[in-house]
């Protein structure tokens, strides 16, 4: 088992944080590359738009947020994703509701009537009611490869009414956690009597547990995080150390607290 886990290659874990405001208009851009958070050149991260920021959000008006995944140095890995959101906008009973697709193809149609090709599938859902401020469920994106794989985030608003005010001047924040885990080869043994297995080791019966560690260790990668801030803080760019995906928003953290260790401007 320990030779399995020399084979494993942890990709990297990068973190989409979205500011949202219905304070006033942002332009829509076209797909950026979100600097690097974890291995250079492994898992890269496109984004539309980058900055995230929907100032304009309405009810009644559905909003997309594009990103892809690909993965360099490797031909496949896993690929999982994690949500966070915050704020009192995602967490008022009329306030965001967040839907997530994946797509194996790019997404086409976008915003008018979004279509995949091949591969759509429902990814997750946070509602107002889902607390995912610290943690949430670990979403399998069903693996990643160097055509990338295609996610649609659509937001909304509960209140559908375009006259109710009552949402006016409030802002929240939801993030996408996205960590990646690819295989390196492992040199066979060379053939002869097999190896005992380790002492205390887990008997697994009909399930390949180089699978099982993969999937496990994919969901705790190694990384960095990368936030954009509020609307109603200033538009820096900030890139904090962290300890995965399933850690970037715990209390105390410096993804929260606002500890910096670059800031580009």
């Amino acid at each position: 088992m320990s030779g399995a886990i020399r084979g494993l290659t942890v990709v990297s874990a990068g973190v989409l944080v979205g500011g949202l405001s219905l304070l006033a208009t942002s332009a829509q851009a076209a797909f950026q590359p979100v600097p690097e958070t974890g291995d250079p050149g492994r898992l890269v991260l496109l984004s539309d738009p980058y900055p995230a920021e929907f100032l304009d959000l309405q009810p009644g008006v559905v909003r997309y947020w594009q990103v892809t995944a690909t993965i360099e140095g490797a031909t496949q890995a896993s690929l999982v994703l994690e949500v966070r959101k915050d704020g009192e906008l995602v967490e008022r009973p009329d306030g965001l509701v967040m839907t997530i697709e994946r797509c194996d193809t790019a997404w086409t149609g976008v915003p008018d009537a979004p279509q995949c090709a091949a591969g759509r599938a429902a990814v997750a859902s946070a509602t107002p009611d889902d607390d995912y401020t610290t943690s949430s469920p670990v979403f399998d994106l069903d693996g990643v490869d160097a055509d990338g794989t295609h996610l649609l985030v659509a937001l909304s608003l509960v209140a559908e009414d375009s006259g109710d005010e009552t949402l006016m001047g409030l802002e929240g924040d939801m993030g996408l956690g996205l960590t990646a885990a690819a295989v390196d080869p492992v040199t066979p043994e060379e053939p002869g009597r097999p190896s005992p297995p380790p002492g205390g080791g887990l008997a697994v019966t009909g399930v390949d547990p180089l699978g099982l560690i993969l999937a496990a260790f994919g969901a705790v990668g190694l990384g960095a995080a990368l936030l954009v801030s509020r609307a109603r803080r200033s538009p820096a760019l900030r890139t904090v150390g962290s300890e995965g995906a399933s850690q970037l928003a715990r209390p105390g953290n410096p993804a929260r607290s606002g500890n910096t260790e670059e800031r580009e401007r």
